[in-house]
């Protein structure tokens, strides 16, 4: 335990910064979504709240390895924050979070917390990773889907017969020196190189199927 000495909540960032008197300082970040929880939503059996819209951060990597970055934290997660709370765990069935595209395209499905209270999952905003040879996970990256197109997508949750849904508003890094229309045409040449990782590793497939034990 130790005493606070000052709370402010950043007007940019909306986080919530924890002053103490033993000089420690403590970042809640976007408190955007604990400021929605009113007494109608909370009456509510479920509700998304959703903070602000999500962005496809640049890689970034660096730093010295102690030092300068042993009083660091960690960085915000490269990925979607979806955020929800339940009033209760009443729902009948298999709990489903599921992510579509503008065409109402599924895109991923993600794991669901069925807890009582508020639950938070992240989505990495790729599609899922191409299938290849088992070698090829020594590269990393092969195994690693491509990020989607920055736009709308509608977050469904499903108990049962109860659905629940929302809009995740994704955008590129401001940082970023390209363009939507340049993400398209990575985009495009990225989809290429996942159907053609794909097909390659069809084909390793059934070369090692037919192979005689030596």
């Amino acid at each position: 335990m130790v005493a606070v000495r000052d709370i402010v909540v950043h007007p940019r960032e909306s986080d919530l910064v924890v002053a103490t008197h033993g000089r420690g300082i403590w970042i809640v970040d976007d408190i955007t979504t604990l400021r929605k929880l009113t007494p109608e939503v909370m009456a509510q059996e479920a509700v998304f709240l959703q903070a602000k819209p999500a962005q496809q951060r640049l890689p970034a990597t660096g730093g010295w390895w102690k030092e300068a970055r042993c009083f660091t934290g960690p960085n915000p997660p490269d990925a979607a924050l979806i955020t929800y709370t339940r009033a209760s765990v009443t729902f009948l069935g298999k709990m489903k979070l599921e992510i579509f595209d503008s065409q109402g395209q599924l895109v991923d499905t993600l794991p669901p917390n069925s807890r009582r209270g508020i639950s938070r999952v992240e989505w990495s905003m790729r599609l899922k990773a191409p299938h290849v040879p088992p070698a090829a996970t020594a590269a990393f990256e092969a195994a690693q889907g491509p990020r989607v197109l920055p736009g709308t997508y509608t977050v469904k949750m499903t108990r049962g017969k109860e659905t629940y849904s929302t809009q995740l508003a994704e955008g590129l890094d401001p940082r970023a020196k390209l363009t939507l229309e340049d993400r398209k045409l990575e985009f495009e040449a990225a989809m290429r190189l996942h159907r053609l990782l794909g097909e390659m590793s069809f084909d390793v497939d059934r070369i090692n199927g037919v192979a005689t034990p030596s």
